[in-house]
Order: structure tokens, then C-alpha cells, then sequence
């Protein structure tokens, strides 16, 4: 494309630029290139470059502030027999660092030098600073045992996921490797639960609720989303953001204590303000039909045959009936609301494994958690994903059966435009086939309709190309669950919260089918239509982005759950302490007008990490 650089007066970028190795000869190369005269298409390729000498260069740093802090005169050698974290206080005065700021240099130069594999990948430049602290971070409460096993299960893949991608897999991978840590961890957690306010510069208050118990802190959040809908749906012209602030503060105001939530829904909408930014309704590019109401949530009686789910045009959990067209004047859409969603696997919910469950939008929980939420989510739409031996989707189901004792009945039915919860069950073919309705009494009725179900999927036909511009309820879920997410290379948007896009647009011959679908947040369905961009799906589920500078960035099938390993107890237990503690401390952090000298509560005192000694001095 670019192959004729001197005659459009582009500089070009020194050869094998792509493939040298990080170092001398790499910062030589750079340093002779002339950014401002590169072409279009190089400058991508120059930034990665800098990017892999960067990642070299910090890690000279900190083995060079390691060697600073270990530097002894009076030790053999000039160098003493400590952890580094504990001799940086020259460096503090050299770099004019604080003791917090010292100590994380310290901790990761350490971690390179303690997980080897780590510290060579961070000195070659295939792995760049932030990911290590993530790595480090996340790994540094476990057993060195466990997080050498951790790093190395997931240093194959970290250059290639985002941070956030990076930190759910740590966290699944720690969870997964000792479930009794995660919950002990948790516990201890949750038991220093508080809530502290700030002041911020602008003169506003940030409150939070810090440690909170997560079953009661997404009922909390669901109920502030579910006024926040009341409200928005009733005409409020504000953001749902602002709406869901001043449904928080209209109910803690002590004037309104006792209040209905009709009552609170008339204070907030009488908060209206002209002056608040209003909400940007703009017209939609999408090919998923405009939030609508929510579907009705009446189960059948557990007594009653269920519908055949292998044909039926249900509404999905967005409430779109299949195929249905959406009027002319509702082609301007408000925000779309975000909701609750747990991916977790079957085999956990019937204890037969302690696997980590994930919380798209929110994070990673260990098994208990999951069955809890499962538990109070009973009145969500429950969808199942069959999967084969290598975690790819082959089938997807939905279930209107739910385990003995859960109530599908929701105690406050969502009002209209706050879309229904998802609860997505995975399970592969060959364990869906090993598991009988005997083998969980509470989850008979669960199990023998997804073997009914399974069994007359396996005898169907593949889906179908469908004539509407907007796909059945059915082929919708299919593509929400065996995409996962929008998607666009690093975009992390859960799928039931984007738009189903036609890879080809209809209005162009782009059929309804799956090998044409896929679900793109707000921004990546605008940017998909920006000059330059250009984006195709080869094969169903591969999708292939351009760029206006002419590279070409590929996002593969997603696997629906990878692998992990099986717990493993330590030789050494792994640190459970929470990273705070509750006191009898004023509720304001940096409080500038404490009441007098009240008695300050002493924190827990922290365990001991594995290598601390407790014997008095010198021993």
C-alpha cells in the first residue's frame, strides 16, 4: 500500500522494524525515525514498536532500583540478603518518591526477579508495565505455590487481553485454584463492611459503600436501576445517570423517610432540572429494534408442561417479539439500560465443582456467591449454552423450569424499559448427556426439560436465514451468547447490553443469519460506519476490522469458559486479610472538623504473610 514512500515524500520506517528484539539496536532504530514523516500506515506500526522498547526499558528500571535498594557496603558482596522493598529509602531521596511510591517499584522488580518467566517477558518488551502491576496485584495474596501457577498459566495469553480481560482471569484462575481461600477471603471482606463520603475539589461528595455483602449490594443497585426506569419511562429529560443520583439521595432524605416508591418517583421527577445535561436521543443506527417495554415475567404454573422452546417466538430479554418492525416514530432511542447477567456453569450450581462464576459488567465471584444470586435471580430469563469439548457454543436453550424452592414470581415487577435479568447456564453436550434427572433431586424438573429439550435440538435443523430485518428471539440469543460481548478486538460491552448489527447491512442484501450477525456496543456500531472503517465476518463468529490506515485486526470465536485447573491446596495457606478495615472513624475521609478526641477503633490486626517470623529480637 505503502511501497512508494519516496515519490509521496513518507519517510519509511527502518527494515524488520516489526520483529527487533527490544534493545540496543531497536532504540537505535527508533531514534533515527522522523515521526512527523511517516506514513499513515507506519505510524500504527512505529507506536507498537515504541511500545515493546518501552516495556524493555522499565524493566531495566526496576532491576536497576532493585540493585539500588539491595546495595549494601558492609554486606559480602555489596549487596545485602533482604527484600528490596525494605532498603529503598535512598531511593526515595534520589527520586523524590513517597514510601508508598517506592514501595511499588520495589514489589514488582522483585516479582520479575522471583517468577523468572515474568521478569524475561517483561525484558524482552512482550509485556508492558501495567499488565505486570496487574499480574503482581492480583496474584500477591496467594501462596508463592499458587501464584507461580497462576503466572504461568496466563502469561501465554496477557499481551493479547485487555486489562480488564487480564484482572477476570487472574481472579477466576486464583478462585478456581483454591475456592476455600476466595471464600475465607470474601468473608473477612464483607466483615469490615462501611461506607465513607469525600469531599471533591468541584465542592460535590462522592459516597460509597465499601465491602458490601454482593447478594444485597445488587439488590440494592437493581432496585435503584428499577426507580431510576420509573422515572426515565414517566418523561424525566435527564440522563438515567442523574436519575439513578437522585433516586439515591431522594431516598436517605430524612424529609421523605418512610416514603412509597411512588412517592420517591414524584420527588425525583420534581427534581427535574433544565440545566442538567439532557438526554442525547439520537437517531439509531442499529439494526435491533428500540428498548420497549419489559416482557411479562408471569412463569408458568411448575405444575404445567412447558412450551416447546425449539420454534418459539417468545419475547427475548430485551421484550422484542420476533420479527416485529418498530414503528416510524420510535426510531430515536433514549440510553439503553444495562442489566444484571451471570454466566456460570451448571455442574457449580449442582455442586458437583467450586468453579468461579463470572458477572459481566461487574467481575468474577467464587461458586457460593453464584448459587446465591442464581438463587435470587430465579425470576430472570434463564438461557443455557451447550458447548462442545473445546468450550465452543453448539446450542442454546432456555428453561422455564427452576429448582425446587425458588420463586419465579418477582416480589416488584420491573417497570417498562428496565430490561429482564439473564441468567446463562453452561454446560457441555457430553455432561448434559451423563446427567440424569436423578442426579439432583432439587434440580429434577431443571434437568429433564434441558434433556428433552437437547434431544429434540439435536434432531432440528441448523438456523435458518430469516426474511425480517430483525432477528427472532432465538437466533438473537444465539448470537448474543456465542459472541459474549461486542465485537469489536478490545471492547468488553456484555452482548445482551449492545445492539445486533448485520455484519453486511440489510438494506445492502445482508441477510438475517448468524454467519451476518453480531453484537456491537453504541460507539463500535457508529464507528463501523465512519469513513475508512470497514468491517466483515468471513465464517459465522469471525470477525475482521480495517482500519482507515489499512490494518487489519482480527477477533476469533470466543470460548464460552476456559479451562481451569482443579483446586490445589497450598503448602503454604495463601493471605486472606482485607485490604480495609472498619473503624469508629467520622464517615467523612480527611474529616477537616473531627468532634473532638474521640477514642479511635484499633483495626483487626493483620495476619502474618508466609515468611514473617514472630520470635522477639535478634531471632
Amino acid at each position: 500500500m505503502f511501497d512508494t514512500l519516496a515519490s509521496t515524500g513518507f519517510q519509511p520506517l527502518p527494515a524488520g522494524i516489526d520483529v527487533m528484539p527490544a534493545g540496543a539496536e531497536l532504540a537505535a532504530a527508533l531514534a533515527a525515525v522522523d515521526r512527523t514523516r511517516l506514513a499513515p500506515h507506519d505510524t500504527v506500526r512505529l507506536v507498537d514498536a515504541e511500545a515493546r522498547q518501552l516495556s524493555h526499558q522499565q524493566a531495566r528500571f526496576h532491576a536497576a532500583a532493585r540493585e539500588a535498594a539491595l546495595a549494601d557496603p558492609e554486606a559480602p558482596g555489596g549487596r545485602a540478603e533482604r527484600e528490596a522493598a525494605d532498603g529503598g529509602d535512598e531511593l526515595r531521596a534520589r527520586l523524590s518518591l513517597s514510601r508508598t511510591a517506592t514501595a511499588a517499584v520495589l514489589t514488582l522488580a522483585d516479582a520479575a526477579v522471583r517468577h523468572p518467566e515474568l521478569g524475561a517477558r517483561w525484558a524482552a518488551g512482550r509485556l508492558d508495565q501495567k499488565r505486570i502491576e496487574h499480574i503482581v496485584r492480583e496474584t500477591g495474596d496467594l501462596s508463592g505455590e499458587h501464584a507461580g501457577k497462576v503466572i504461568h498459566e496466563v502469561l501465554p495469553v496477557a499481551a493479547g487481553m485487555t486489562y480488564r480481560a487480564l484482572i477476570e482471569r487472574l481472579r477466576e484462575l486464583a478462585m478456581a485454584i483454591d475456592p476455600d481461600w476466595a471464600r475465607r477471603r470474601e468473608e473477612n471482606a464483607r466483615r469490615q463492611r462501611r461506607v465513607r463520603a469525600t469531599v471533591t475539589a468541584a465542592g460535590t461528595v462522592n459516597v460509597c459503600g465499601l465491602d458490601l455483602p454482593l447478594s444485597p449490594g445488587t439488590r440494592m443497585t437493581r432496585q435503584i436501576n428499577r426507580l431510576a426506569a420509573r422515572v426515565k419511562a414517566l418523561g424525566h429529560p435527564g440522563r438515567i445517570d442523574t436519575i439513578r443520583g437522585d433516586v439515591l439521595t431522594t431516598r436517605f432524605d430524612p424529609a421523605l423517610s418512610g416514603a412509597t416508591d411512588d412517592e420517591i418517583v414524584a420527588a425525583v421527577l420534581a427534581l427535574a432540572d433544565e440545566d442538567d445535561p439532557a438526554d442525547h436521543l439520537s437517531h439509531d443506527p442499529a439494526d435491533a429494534p428500540p428498548d420497549p417495554a419489559a416482557p411479562d415475567r408471569d412463569e408458568p404454573d411448575r405444575d404445567e408442561p412447558d412450551r416447546d422452546e425449539l420454534d418459539a417466538d417468545e419475547p427475548d430479554a430485551n421484550g422484542v417479539e420476533a420479527g416485529a418492525e418498530e414503528p416510524a416514530a420510535d426510531r430515536r432511542r433514549g440510553p439503553r439500560q444495562s442489566r444484571f447477567e451471570i454466566r456460570v456453569r451448571l455442574s457449580t450450581l449442582l455442586g458437583h465443582d467450586e468453579k468461579p462464576a463470572r458477572l459481566p459488567g461487574w467481575g468474577t465471584v467464587h461458586a457460593g456467591q453464584a448459587r446465591e444470586l442464581v438463587a435470587e435471580h430465579a425470576d430472570a430469563e434463564w438461557r443455557v449454552a451447550i458447548t462442545d469439548h473445546t468450550g465452543a457454543l453448539v446450542a442454546t436453550l432456555v428453561t422455564r423450569r427452576r429448582p425446587t424452592r425458588c420463586t419465579t414470581t418477582p416480589q416488584d415487577p420491573d417497570p417498562p424499559g428496565m430490561p429482564r435479568a439473564v441468567v446463562e447456564l453452561h454446560v457441555s453436550e457430553a455432561e448434559l448427556d451423563r446427567l440424569g434427572p436423578d442426579h439432583e433431586l432439587a434440580w429434577v424438573r431443571v434437568l429433564g426439560d434441558l434433556r428433552e429439550q437437547w434431544a429434540r435440538r439435536r434432531a432440528a435443523e441448523a438456523l435458518r436465514p430469516e426474511d425480517g430485518r430483525f432477528p427472532s428471539s432465538a437466533l438473537r440469543r444465539w448470537t448474543e451468547m456465542r459472541d459474549g460481548t461486542c465485537v469489536f478486538p478490545s471492547c468488553h460491552c456484555p452482548a445482551v447490553d449492545a445492539e445486533i448489527d448485520h455484519t453486511l447491512p440489510h438494506g445492502a442484501g445482508g441477510p438475517t443469519a448468524d454467519g451476518n450477525l453480531g453484537p456491537l456496543c453504541l460507539h463500535d456500531h457508529l464507528l463501523k460506519d465512519r469513513p475508512g472503517w470497514c468491517l466483515r465476518q468471513p465464517r459465522p463468529g469471525h470477525f475482521s476490522w480495517t482500519s482507515p490506515t489499512g490494518h487489519t485486526y482480527h477477533r476469533a470465536p470466543q470460548v464460552l469458559f476456559d479451562a481451569l485447573p482443579d483446586p490445589d491446596p497450598p503448602d503454604h495457606p495463601s493471605d486472606d486479610t482485607p485490604y480495609g478495615y472498619a473503624t469508629n472513624d467520622p464517615i467523612w475521609d480527611g474529616d477537616p472538623y473531627p468532634r473532638g478526641p474521640a477514642p479511635r477503633a484499633r483495626p483487626d490486626p493483620p495476619r502474618r504473610r508466609p515468611g514473617h517470623h514472630d520470635d522477639p529480637p535478634p531471632f
